[in-house]
């Protein structure tokens, strides 16, 4: 330890530093003196190491250091002592309060902050007597450090500091609304009907913060006389109040009375007031709101966070005329968020008014007009949509193909085919599928046959898709899906008979068992992946021995995926076949073989479970030991 203090004097900052620090982790008392006493080094660096080892030693002896401190005439050095023994003072307490009497006020002031940042309740009782304190500043700080502690033994003390000089009286104030007590909601309401004191402002505040409905009705009725900014203040409060209790609890013409103050505190300079009445405007807004709240959003970014507050707030308030009448704007951003708007409402008496707009928008609306269309769900717009599935852009006309196939109306099947066929954009050609397969089956299941038959095998391969999409063996009419798919199989692309393989896993095992035996002998690796993994999602004892098979294929993923499906299906069959893929060297399918063997837990497997805790390759070591805590249990 002398030889760290001795290089506390060192030149060097960083040695100076490091001393400091092995100081600390030493923590021993006699380090305490060396290192306060670095506490005014010109380093920074040195003075916040100087704290950390400070406080990591802690206990009687740091305390007692530091304390004298808070009289220093450097305030640099008084705050680290401040900050120190806000960390460590409850170690001592029985020091510390003490100084509650100094016959210095600033001291006085010191130790009453800190002793709110302790959080002990100790303090409580101590805190409590000082109140009498005949300094202003030492009992707003007393007042404050009660509301950090929140005990309800404070209460009568903050509510008789009302009556103290004003900067006290905004300290019982805050911590009244730190204490979270009901208790002082009706003492509060009593403290706001003052005109024009500034204590106005932090009464609304903490009233706000303690969420009593009790507050409600006082505050809506201060609304009136109040100067703008309090005005502000004062509908944070509701909003936040009503929020917490889920609903705002007034008759209509109240309502009607602070949607008034709403409207008007949107036009706030003020961010933070402009989202609080956007909040109050979504609950309990109304057709009158509607102008304003798209005037404000013609101010807006589509990227500020009001933007979505604004329509969440149309979306609320719910009134379809006036949107619709907004819908000559030549704003673009404006456009498109009442577009979005409608289209959530879903009302039909927005469709011909919509309709009627489409030509005259940019790409991007005519999107949105396309989706909220789809939204709408009305019948009158196929029309259009059909039209537009004829748009230059891919985006429009997948949109189109969505939309069609939420209104599901016939007529639309012979575009949508067209569509499938002839898009240059795959999403599109998806887009269009999954809407064709939306439809009743008697009425896509003729058009998905009709592009099994196409040259392309893009279109194939979606037609596939399609049947997979219709399948499952539970929906009626699936044996006619699975005879179309079972012909896709012999498809020349091995992509797609890899697709159609894969679709078998949704049907009855009876009725798929023969064509995935014969696709485990395709002559296309991702083929077999495919069989064996349908195989092991059927989750069918008859599937046990051909999975074994598996298990001798010359691919690494086929055997990877035969043992993972023996272990799905915990089959003691396979514990020996396993363990003789064990043995076969290529990592994945040994690491598939271990975890395989651990689900079926079978003790067989111990003895080579154990050897391969010793293999070379660690994830196979790390597997091994997983699987054989597992038997263990």
């Amino acid at each position: 330890m002398r030889e760290y203090i001795l290089m506390l004097l060192d030149p060097n900052e960083a040695v100076r530093k490091e001393a400091i620090e092995q100081l600390g982790i030493l923590g021993t008392p006699q380090a305490v003196e060396p290192i306060v006493q670095t506490l005014q080094d010109q380093s920074k660096g040195v003075q916040q190491a100087a704290m950390d080892a400070l406080i990591n030693i802690g206990g009687k002896d740091t305390i007692l250091y530091l304390l004298p401190l808070l009289k220093a005439g450097d305030a640099a050095l008084r705050n680290m002592a401040i900050e120190v023994l806000t960390e460590i003072g409850n170690q001592a307490l029985d020091l510390v309060i003490p100084f509650l009497k100094d016959p210095d006020e600033d001291v006085r002031k010191f130790i009453a902050d800190i002793l709110g940042m302790l959080g002990d309740s100790r303090a409580v009782k101590p805190l409590l007597e000082a109140m009498a304190d005949n300094n202003p500043n030492v009992r707003s700080s007393i007042i404050t450090s009660l509301g950090l502690l929140k005990d309800k033994r404070t209460l009568k003390a903050l509510l008789k500091a009302l009556d103290d000089e004003e900067w006290v009286k905004f300290s019982a104030v805050e911590a009244l609304a730190q204490m979270g007590d009901p208790r002082g909601v009706k003492p509060l309401l009593g403290l706001m009907e003052v005109k024009e004191d500034p204590i106005c402002y932090a009464v609304v505040d903490a009233l706000g913060k303690l969420g009593d409905r009790r507050a409600l009705r006082p505050l809506l009725a201060r609304l009136k006389s109040a100067p703008r900014p309090l005005q502000n203040v004062i509908i944070k409060a509701i909003v936040n109040i009503s929020e917490e209790m889920g609903c705002y609890p007034f008759s209509a013409p109240e309502k009607e009375n602070l949607v008034r103050y709403l409207v008007s505190g949107i036009r706030s300079d003020d961010p933070e007031i402009q989202t609080y009445c956007l909040k109050g405007l979504s609950e309990i807004g109304n057709h009158s709101c509607v102008k304003s709240l798209l005037k404000y959003a013609n101010t807006l970014n589509p990227d500020d966070e009001s933007w979505e507050l604004v329509a969440t707030a149309l979306r609320n308030i719910g009134s379809v005329h006036p949107l619709i009448c907004h819908l000559k704007t030549t704003d673009e951003p404006l456009i498109s968020l009442i577009i979005k708007v409608l289209g959530d409402l879903a009302d039909k008496r927005a469709t011909l008014p919509l309709v009627r707009i489409y030509e005259r928008l940019t790409d991007s609306s005519q999107q949105a007009l396309i989706m909220a269309l789809g939204k709408i769900q009305d019948p009158r717009a196929v029309k259009l949509l059909l039209q537009a599935l004829k748009d230059k852009d891919g985006h429009v006309r997948a949109e189109a193909a969505k939309s069609l196939g939420v209104i599901k109306k016939p007529t639309a099947i012979p575009a949508l085919i067209a569509l499938i066929k002839h898009d240059p954009y795959p999403d599109v050609r998806e887009a269009a599928l999954q809407s064709l397969t939306r439809f009743p089956k008697y009425l896509s299941l003729p058009g998905i046959k009709e592009l099994l038959q196409q040259p392309e095998p893009g279109i194939r391969e979606l037609a596939i898709k399609g049947l997979s999409y219709l399948k499952t063996g539970k929906n009626s009419g699936a044996a006619e899906y699975l005879e179309d798919l079972l012909r896709a199989l012999a498809d020349p692309e091995s992509r797609l008979r890899k697709i159609g393989i894969g679709a078998l896993k949704d049907y009855p095992a009876e009725k798929v068992l023969k064509p995935l035996t014969t696709a485990l002998a395709d002559k296309d690796d991702q083929v077999r992946i495919a069989a064996v993994i349908s195989l092991s999602e059927l989750k069918d004892k008859r599937t046990i021995k051909l999975l074994i098979s598996a298990l001798e294929d010359n691919n690494l993923w086929v055997r990877y995926q035969a043992a993972e499906g023996l272990g799905k299906l915990k089959a003691r069959e396979g514990v020996r076949p396993l363990l003789n893929l064990l043995q076969r060297e290529g990592g994945p399918h040994q690491i598939a073989a271990i975890r395989a063997l651990s689900s079926i837990a079978d003790t067989r497997a111990i003895k080579a479970l154990g050897q391969m805790r010793q293999h070379e390759d660690p994830e196979i070591r790390q597997a091994a030991i997983k699987a054989l805590k597992k038997l263990d249990r």
